[in-house]
């Protein structure tokens, strides 16, 4: 009994060493080869072959009854990071996949591009499904075709500028293309209607597809940028359409002289002010010029009668003195408006004649005489002042003048030749003194 003790008390020390060296040995296996890390860990593990689809529908829209749509584009991007294998594409309906550049798959972080067509046997809506079959984690893919059975087919115009930048009335050449989306071909010899600012600018003829014309009809109209259009009327089988571009439109540069037939002129004297604008422009200067200051009323004057030049008849007349006078071009749809320009007009007094009459001459003494006084200017409508009488150092008398004339009676005159003066007395600096004289003989 005691020997089977001793035994037992041996194997159970043996297994607890067993025990301890395996533990041991287990704990250095796993610091040597540490745990693979989890499939999130995309540093270290690669994952699988990802495809995604683009775009994930097409819509063919209308196209004509036994005709093939234009191609339309899809394509398949691997996301992942394998590579991924097409097995397999399928396509249902009326659809058709005239180009796969999909057959030797898709490597990570690229993509393959296939065409898809749409050729409808019957009026009304009609769908598909295009299937791409692959050894991507997510597979298949798919996308969802539409398309409609018509008797007539959509259109699309494209217009183009050449040049896109010009000077106003440069000729520019307009071309536009037209495009079935619903198959088929646009018929040779149709219109192109191109517009602008609303109106027609010309007509150009389909010739595959094209049509071109050439024109010099656009400038400037309020703003540098000038929209065309161009409008293809259809037919029984292709609907309308149209497009429009935008030209770039710079005005020629002007220069702007102003100047008076008369300088110095004399008070009253008509003057006319003559602004001229000259311009590179093959079309000449059109628009108005604005006249402003002494002399005369401001207002605009048309230049296109004139032929870049306009001149302002100035009637009304400021008091004698140094004016600016200022004349400002607006422009017009071929040449930029002018700035400023001015001159100094000067004007100066009026020369003025006086004339004197007797109402008897010879007179009697004691007898009452009238003697009368005109005073008249080259220019003058209305003479204001006085005229003063004298009778050698004697004062006769004053008199105001009305509309340049004026009179004085007297009965005081002695016997003998008597000289008889009349002086202007101008009533401000626009006119210039004058006098007359006659011999009254009193008898």
């Amino acid at each position: 009994m005691k020997t089977s003790n001793c035994l037992l008390t041996l194997l159970s020390s043996v297994a607890f060493l067993a025990l301890v060296f395996v533990s041991g040995a287990s704990a250095q296996n796993t610091a040597r080869h540490p745990a693979a890390p989890s499939r999130n860990d995309d540093s270290e593990t690669p994952q699988d072959a990802y495809g995604v689809v683009s775009p994930t529908s097409l819509n063919f829209g209308q196209v004509l009854i036994g005709l093939t749509s234009p191609q339309k584009r899809v394509s398949l991007t691997n996301t992942g990071d394998s590579d991924l294998t097409v097995s397999s594409i399928s396509i249902s309906g009326d659809f058709a996949l005239p180009v796969n550049h999909c057959g030797n798959g898709v490597k990570p972080g690229s993509h393959c591009d296939v065409y898809v067509t749409f050729t409808p046997h019957a009026l009304g809506t009609e769908t598909g499904t295009l299937t791409f079959t692959d050894n991507a984690s997510n597979s298949p893919q798919t996308v969802s075709l539409t398309g409609e059975g018509s008797n007539t087919a959509p259109t699309i115009t494209k217009l183009t500028a050449s040049p896109k930048s010009i000077y106003a009335g440069d000729p520019v050449t307009l071309t536009a293309t037209v495009v079935s989306l619903g198959g088929g071909t646009i018929p040779n010899g149709e219109q192109i209607n191109f517009t602008y600012l609303h109106s027609s600018i010309g007509y150009g003829t389909l010739q595959s597809g094209v049509a071109t014309i050439t024109t010099t009809a656009i400038a400037y109209h309020g703003q540098a940028e000038q929209v065309v259009h161009a409008f293809y009327m259809g037919d029984q089988l292709f609907q309308p359409s149209q497009d429009k571009t935008p030209i770039s439109v710079a005005r020629y540069a002007t220069n702007t002289t102003v100047s008076s037939n008369v300088n110095p002129s004399i008070y009253d004297q008509p003057i006319d002010v003559t602004g001229v604008v000259t311009s590179q422009s093959p079309y000449g200067v059109g628009g108005h010029m604005f006249f402003q200051g002494a002399p005369g009323p401001c207002q605009y004057v048309e230049l296109g009668v004139f032929g870049g030049a306009a001149t302002e008849h100035c009637t009304r007349q400021p008091n004698v003195g140094s004016y600016d006078v200022y004349v400002k071009y607006d422009g017009d749809p071929y040449n930029q408006p002018g700035g400023e320009t001015s001159f100094v007009q000067v004007i100066n007094p009026t020369n003025t004649e006086a004339t004197i009459t007797s109402s008897r001459n010879p007179s009697k003494k004691g007898q009452s005489v009238k003697f009368s006084v005109v005073i008249t200017a080259p220019y003058a409508r209305h003479i204001d002042g006085s005229v003063s009488f004298t009778n050698g150092s004697t004062d006769l008398g004053t008199v105001q003048l009305d509309n340049g004339r004026a009179s004085l009676n007297t009965s005081s005159l002695p016997l003998g030749q008597d000289t008889v003066t009349a002086t202007f007395n101008p009533p401000n600096g626009n006119y210039l003194s004058s006098s007359a004289s006659l011999v009254q003989v009193v008898q």
